[in-house]
């Protein structure tokens, strides 16, 4: 997978984003209703790249998620079976074991 088909698996399967590309630059542009009454727009999101977007994936496992250093970052998170990355940045094994977890291989 390229990076870009990660960062949209990620946000709509994981995330329950949608994605609309903006007529203007050609990049994504997510969109999510935390509560129906309004619409909340994400640009330029990209958990491999940028820790605090990762994080927003941590947030959706957060009961089963563990994250330890060791030569790179694993990540592991059970939902409902376990399943382990190990990347050189956490962000990166956090972006793959979330993969995993909805059934994709990056």
């Amino acid at each position: 997978m390229t990076e870009q088909q990660i960062i949209e698996t990620l946000a709509t399967n994981v995330m329950g984003w949608e994605v609309v590309n903006s007529e203007v630059t050609g990049k994504p542009r997510w969109f999510y209703q935390p509560d129906k009454q309004f619409c909340l727009e994400m640009i330029d999101w990209n958990p491999l790249q940028n820790i605090a977007d990762a994080w927003m994936l941590v947030e959706k496992f957060e009961d089963s998620l563990t994250l330890e250093s060791w030569e790179g970052f694993i990540c592991e998170i059970c939902s409902p079976v376990c399943v382990r990355a190990h990347e050189k940045t956490a962000q990166e094994a956090i972006c793959k074991a979330a993969l995993k977890v909805i059934g994709q291989d990056a």
